[in-house]
This record gives C-alpha cells, sequence and structure tokens, in this order.
C-alpha cells in the first residue's frame, strides 16, 4: 500500500512513498461497521471535527479501488471504547470510535471524526493524539499504520513514532488546515 496523501485531489506523482507500517496497538475494535461519520447523530461528541482523508495507491502510484479502510481512535477524553483499556477517562457517549469505509472508483477514503485525547500508555509516557488504520485489499499485504497531528509537541517523544526513521516520520505525521466545516488533513 502507498502513502496515503489526505486530499481529496490527489496528486499521484507525489505518491512514490510507502506509508510505514506502525504497531495496531491493543484497542483494535471487536466490532467494525461501515461508519464514516463517527461524531454522533443527533447529539454531538465532544471535541474538535475533524476530516480525515486519502488516496490509497499501490507502489506505482495507481489509485486501487475494492480497498477497505479501517479507523479507530480514543475519544477527546484519551479514553478508547475497549473492555482492555484501563483509562480512568471519562468515555464519550456520543462518539462512535470506529468506522469503516470502502474506497470510491478513484481510490479516496474519508472520515469525520474529533480530535483524539491524550492518554498515559506507561508510568512516564503520554501518547500524542493519533489515529489508527489497517488497509486492505485483496492481492496487498495489509498496512497497519497510525497518524499523528504536526506540530504537537508529544510527538518529539512518542516511542512508537519514534521508532520510525526521520524521513518516515513526516509520512504520518499530518498538518490540519481549516475549513469552513472543521479541520482538515492535508
Amino acid at each position: 500500500m502507498k502513502n496515503a496523501q489526505h486530499e481529496f485531489h490527489p496528486r499521484v506523482a507525489e505518491l512514490k512513498r510507502v506509508t510505514p507500517s506502525q504497531i495496531e496497538g491493543p484497542f483494535y475494535p471487536s466490532a467494525m461497521r461501515e461508519l464514516t461519520d463517527l461524531t454522533g447523530d443527533s447529539v454531538k461528541a465532544s471535541g474538535e471535527v475533524i476530516y480525515v482523508s486519502g488516496i490509497v495507491t499501490d507502489e506505482e502510484g495507481i489509485p486501487l479501488t475494492e480497498v477497505c479502510v479501517d479507523l479507530w481512535q480514543a475519544c477527546a477524553t484519551g479514553r478508547y471504547n475497549h473492555p482492555e483499556d484501563p483509562s480512568p477517562n471519562a468515555l464519550d457517549p456520543h462518539f462512535l470510535y470506529w468506522g469503516r469505509c470502502f474506497v470510491d472508483e478513484m481510490g479516496l477514503y474519508h472520515f469525520k471524526t474529533v480530535i483524539p485525547g491524550t492518554y498515559d500508555a506507561e508510568p512516564g509516557w503520554v501518547r500524542p493524539p493519533h489515529l489508527h488504520f489497517l488497509v486492505r485489499a485483496e492481492g496487498y499485504c495489509e498496512l497497519t499504520t497510525q497518524m499523528y497531528f504536526k506540530g504537537n509537541p508529544l510527538n518529539d517523544i512518542d516511542q512508537i513514532l519514534n521508532e520510525l526513521p526521520v524521513a518516515e516520520r513526516e509520512l504520518v505525521v499530518v498538518e490540519f488546515r481549516k475549513s469552513n466545516s472543521g479541520l482538515v488533513g492535508e
């Protein structure tokens, strides 16, 4: 799988770098649902709304179709809706925590969610806000990775992010821009 550039207008020439794999983490959902808006229905989830989109390509930068993209994350308080999450942080009853989509005919995917909160991974280690992705397509190896928010100071000391070589870190750290509807990841 190739780097998922986070925008709706793919620039295929820029997709020649492979998104690095990262650990899945302990909180992959026990059930997944086809859903792209994780912010809730009639009552909205707490947190700042973001729109995350990208394109999935092969190693040559050609967009793939028939690709499944799973997204899961902590809510704005930094807690996962998973029975093994030991966090004392409150769950958000309106946040949906995970979703799944299938790319369109141009290889594009998109999700509406919120910026996840930080949480203690171990004593002395606070994870920065991040999103988890699992990308699957028949005939390709699965890709599990994480996406981080550019400018967050916790990125500089995160043990998982900093396992990557510097050149690969820039492929998973995304700068968001303001739009009329919220923050958009590019």
